[in-house]
């Protein structure tokens, strides 16, 4: 049995030792396993590995565990590793004796109702105030929450000011307008060696097409412990909404996405019946598309085409009449999508975000949705997820279980105006354009269906270019 600690190295001054509390300390054996991994000097069949603090932030668990099974060609187990008692005075402890790190179910406890890891939930319910206790003072000290995120300026703000009336603790929001500006930004700090974000809020092609793939976006699922939270009663649907099956990630709203608006002013109701009645002659050069060669509502749209209502070879010539006949305005700004229809620039809009829709609805803008017969139901920008290394774990974990507790369910959903995922969601308040209609065929989304989107990028780029010729 081997100390990692032994291998890597003391913290060499007091303050470093200081730094978050136990958090260097944690640092220091998640890189000394790393390295015995790397170096195949290590037999898990064998030998243990003493990982002080080990048991805490969820945010490395998958780090460690795809080095374990890429050197070893097997799950991490518990039996393989020994935690320090502690460690559990600074994080809270993820609960089932041999619980697989790798998301898959253990054999022998998943057959155990009693098991935690059998129910589905990362702490056990009893005791859970007491962590929450323990965590929320190391938070108070942290002080901060960093959040990237891609919400409005009304969902920032009641966000912000409930976390901290709450709880005392700033929530440091950086908006971006865009997945790929986000995606970028934490690249580049990655290379700087900087750690800055603890939370990410952007949409699911975002965090799961664009940000997991770079092994930038850590595992959500084992920071969850909130009974509340992990009680899949209290979601629609019975189960917790992950955006996929590792659970890296998980959805706050259920959005109906109309994604065509016209000026109310210009177009008389019932003109724009299906998709392709944008093409018609009397709308040329008065059409203004959200770019759909870039993460946003414009290649959602596309991809929902492609998939669901028609087929990729069809969507492809929708998009090149656009271009081409229509003389359509392509924009990577998701305002000026919505605005320009609302001043009358434009007649319609083509991938209209519907959060920024919620903004010019709530002033009384002359905008309407065009209402068509297959509906995309999305998540929109709500997707929550953390980074695989998180500089304040206690004010994150408090952050995100709270988020998605009803008292901040319902913060969010109504900074949002969306129909929001727990049962318990307030519906008052929000416009009842973004609830669906019983007429209305749903098409729900997936992470198959956020993957497709990404092939879609390509696929857009190549036909506008081809069509500006």
């Amino acid at each position: 049995m081997r100390d990692a600690e032994l291998i890597y190295g003391e913290p060499e001054t007091d303050e470093e030792l200081s730094w978050n509390e136990k958090f260097y300390e944690f640092r220091l054996r998640h890189d000394a396993i790393i390295r015995l991994l790397e170096e195949r000097d290590f037999d898990p069949r064998n030998e243990k590995v003493i990982i002080d603090a080990f048991c805490g932030p969820g945010v490395m668990l998958r780090q460690l565990s795809l080095a374990w099974q890429r050197q070893y060609g097997e799950p991490l187990t518990r039996r393989s590793v020994e935690c320090q008692t502690h460690a559990d005075e600074h994080y809270p402890i993820i609960n089932a004796a041999d619980e697989d790190f790798s998301g898959a179910q253990p054999a022998s406890p998943a057959s155990d109702s009693k098991s935690p890891a059998a129910k589905g939930a990362a702490f056990p319910k009893e005791g859970w105030e007491q962590k929450w206790a323990a965590t929320l003072a190391a938070a108070k000290k942290e002080g901060v929450v960093v959040v990237y995120s891609l919400w409005g300026p009304r969902t920032r703000g009641a966000v912000a000011q409930a976390f901290k009336k709450k709880y005392g603790i700033e929530v440091e929001f950086a908006p971006f307008g865009r997945g790929a500006e986000l995606l970028a930004k934490v690249q580049a700090e990655k290379r700087a060696g900087l750690n800055i974000v603890d939370v990410f809020g952007a949409g699911g092609p975002t965090l799961i097409a664009t940000v997991k793939p770079t092994g930038l976006l850590g595992q959500l699922r084992p920071l969850l412990f909130l009974p509340e939270v992990i009680d899949p009663k209290m979601w629609k649907g019975g189960q917790l909404p992950f955006s996929d099956k590792e659970g890296s990630s998980i959805a706050q709203l259920a959005t109906a996405q109309r994604f065509v608006i016209y000026n109310k002013n210009m177009i008389k109701e019932g003109e724009l019946a299906s998709y392709k009645d944008v093409l018609k002659p009397q709308y040329k050069g008065k059409i203004i598309v959200n770019d759909p060669s870039v993460t946003g509502a414009g290649n959602a749209l596309l991809s929902h085409l492609a998939l669901n209502v028609w087929n990729v070879e069809e969507a492809k010539d929708f998009l090149r009449q656009l271009v081409r006949n229509q003389k359509a305005e392509i924009t990577r700004d998701n305002r000026i999508t919505v605005e320009s229809v609302a001043r009358g620039k434009h007649a319609l809009a083509v991938g209209a975000r519907v959060e920024t829709q919620a903004d010019f609805f709530d002033v009384g803008a002359p905008i309407a949705q065009a209402l068509m017969p297959d509906l995309f139901l999305s998540h929109a920008d709500s997707v929550l997820g953390v980074p695989t290394l998180s500089p304040h774990p206690n004010a994150t974990l408090i952050f995100v279980n709270w988020l998605l507790s009803r008292e901040g369910h319902a913060v969010f959903v109504k900074g949002a105006g969306n129909p929001g995922l727990r049962v318990d969601a307030p519906t008052e308040g929000i416009n009842p354009i973004f609830f669906t209609r019983p007429e209305e065929k749903l098409y729900l989304d997936s992470e198959e269906a956020i993957l497709f989107r990404g092939k879609m990028l390509k696929i857009a780029r190549q036909v506008i270019a081809e069509a500006e010729k």
